[in-house]
């Protein structure tokens, strides 16, 4: 059972499996009475300034998170977190 989720990508699949099953029996319990439909008549604005920036501050601190975490950074540096 380790094995099966021991690693990350498997335990996000799972949750991601999880999470499906589980709005599809919410969707079989308790379906919509009709259809759903946008009553939205104007365009929206989907370009924001301060959504660029943030976006653009989330990539950067990923970015660091990843080099910080990165198996090759602890390597380079002689510590083998997996013997």
């Amino acid at each position: 059972m380790g094995f099966l989720i021991g690693n990350f990508l498997n335990r996000m699949a799972i949750s991601f499996v999880i999470c499906l099953l589980v709005m599809a029996l919410i969707r079989m319990a308790k379906p919509l009475l009709s259809r759903w439909n946008s009553s939205i008549t104007q365009p929206l604005t989907l370009f924001f300034k301060s959504a660029v920036v943030a976006g653009v501050i989330v990539v950067i601190l990923t970015l660091i998170l990843y080099v910080i975490f990165s198996p090759l950074v602890w390597q380079s540096k002689g510590v083998f977190l997996c013997r």
